[in-house]
């Protein structure tokens, strides 16, 4: 376990927002080089000895995308500073979001339901960010397969503001290599295999084990709206472990919407199941289609821009 430096890369990191596994992969509030004010998350990753070869070439192909991921200028991606390598340590810089993951406005059993077309419509710019991504070329026109791979409810970000932030495109193709950890309470537990459930809960089970697509993104975002009109996973929403969730696949484990939201629209739920249940043989629904889709159900609903910003600002009316 790493006891970690003040200065990492010229940033001094202060207090700790997250914790993937103790000593070994941590977030922190930073201030930049040569700046007093800590803004930047400082995500720091202390490889173990016998991976460190491999994983700072990682680090150095990671890192030769920041230019790159700088292209997709889209308000709805967070904004990448820094990925670099300081002393046996590789670290990314990103900007500090302050704001709620969609995870924390799910219903919950003492909370009331989010309005669906703002649900939808929160949705929608995520997906509009991720077409973005899977539309970016090269110089000869040829499509650069920008897939994220790993989205969430908990990695998409509502802020203050009212924008609505993807994050962890380029983070999770760092931290995404430390599954083989397992974490406590207490820290590190040991080096050995690990499926991460929440990972495998968002992406289609056909593509478990092979390369992330386009797809899959698209599976993800979708099942994002799911739990965020349901309270509930789309898939796995009663995996406590591997073995429970692949028993969940085998017997065809989802649940529809309408089972858990008797008064759950039915065209939200047909374009959810269109996008959930089509597989990898088929065609897969493309991003912008998806966005645009939900887009036009917010509308349909009364989600206008002035309405999703009322919902913001009273949600973070009584924020300190």
């Amino acid at each position: 376990m790493t006891s970690w430096p003040e200065y990492i890369g010229g940033y001094r990191r202060s207090a700790l927002l997250d914790c993937f596994a103790k000593g070994v992969c941590e977030t922190f509030l930073a201030a930049r080089p040569g700046e007093s004010t800590p803004d930047t998350e400082l995500t720091v990753i202390a490889p173990p000895p016998e991976d460190a070869e491999l994983f700072f070439l990682r680090v150095d192909e990671v890192a030769g995308l920041v230019d790159l991921y700088g292209r997709l200028q889209h308000p709805a991606f967070e904004k990448v500073f820094d990925i670099g390598r300081a002393d046996h340590l590789a670290f990314i810089a990103s900007e500090h979001l302050q704001g709620v993951p969609l995870s924390a406005l799910a219903p919950r059993p003492d909370s009331a339901m989010i309005d669906i077309g703002v649900a939808a419509a929160l949705v929608a710019s995520a997906a509009e960010a991720i077409e973005t991504a899977h539309a970016l070329q090269d110089g000869d026109g040829r499509s650069l397969r920008i897939v994220h791979g790993f989205i969430s409810a908990k990695r998409i970000v509502l802020t203050a503001e009212g924008r609505v932030v993807v994050r962890g495109l380029l983070r999770e193709r760092l931290v995404g290599g430390f599954h083989r950890y397992t974490k406590s309470s207490d820290g590190i537990e040991g080096a050995h295999p690990l499926v991460d459930i929440d990972r495998l809960v968002s992406m289609p089970p056909e593509v478990w084990g092979a390369p992330h697509t386009e797809y899959a993104d698209v599976y993800a975002l979708a099942a994002v709206l799911f739990e965020l009109t349901t309270g509930a996973r789309y898939l796995g929403w009663e995996a406590k472990n591997l073995v429970d969730l692949l028993q969940l696949v085998r017997n065809n484990g989802a649940r529809r919407p309408s089972s858990i939201v008797p008064s759950y629209p039915p065209e939200l739920e047909t374009l959810l199941f269109g996008v959930l249940r089509q597989g990898h043989r088929r065609t897969p629904v493309p991003a912008g289609t998806f966005a645009r889709s939900l887009r036009d159900f917010a509308e349909r609903h009364g989600a206008t821009p002035e309405r999703v910003q009322l919902f913001v600002h009273r949600l973070f009316a009584h924020a300190p």
